[in-house]
């Protein structure tokens, strides 16, 4: 008799030296934390089986991600060791809440429809004129709380998978607020959903502090 596997939705974290790991690396290495920690991993079907993960929005290397969101489908009777993923990963790497799906729901990639940011610059400098460049950015009806806090422009921008901090970089250079990548600090907080009524939308609970 086959195993009973569970979609289960999971959050991570990826700073310091983590954040240069690409993207698409991120599902072989969550596997293989998956199996050393006791989960036994769902397979994808055809020639070339490999353990069904699937990801959030991606991000460019080197930029922090605080709150990611992930899915894995595990076997319920193994779903116990999910607490010791965590201490399998390497170093930079976190794993926060995590919960089973319940239902049918939609893909990932669908509920991900907003990303929460930071962005701040590396260097001395007039904080001021992020906010005031991106409100003349191509993109800037996707952005959403455009505001100055803690020394950071913190933002929500929607449509994460197609539009992400690469061309607001790009915006930012073009603006001569930066030079270079290396003139910002870029972090995206969170991934979730949106809502004009209601606002952000957690996909798992949260309750983290801005730490880079």
């Amino acid at each position: 008799m086959g195993a009973d596997f569970v979609r289960v939705r999971f959050a991570y974290s990826k700073r310091r030296g983590a954040c240069f790991i690409p993207h698409a690396e991120l599902p072989t290495l969550f596997a293989r934390a998956m199996r050393r920690a006791g989960l036994t991993l769902e397979l994808t079907q055809g020639f070339s089986p490999h353990p069904k993960i699937t990801l959030g929005p991606p991000l460019p290397v080197g930029v922090v991600g605080l709150f990611e969101v992930a899915e894995a489908w595990v076997s319920a009777d193994t779903l116990g060791s999910f607490e010791g993923v965590g201490g399998h990963l390497p170093q930079g790497f976190g794993i926060g809440p995590h919960a089973p799906v319940e239902g049918p729901s939609p893909a990932l990639s669908k509920l991900c429809s907003a990303g929460e940011y930071l962005i701040g610059l590396a260097g001395v400098g007039p904080l001021e004129a992020i906010p005031e460049a991106l409100g003349a950015w191509d993109g800037a009806h996707l952005l959403r709380g455009l505001d100055v806090q803690g020394g950071m422009v913190r933002f929500f921008m929607l449509e994460p998978d197609s539009v992400g901090p690469s061309a607001v970089v790009k915006h930012l250079i073009s603006m001569g607020v930066a030079s270079a990548w290396s003139d910002l600090v870029f972090v995206r907080v969170r991934l979730g959903g949106w809502d004009e009524s209601r606002g952000f939308l957690d996909l798992l609970p949260y309750d983290s502090p801005w730490e880079v």
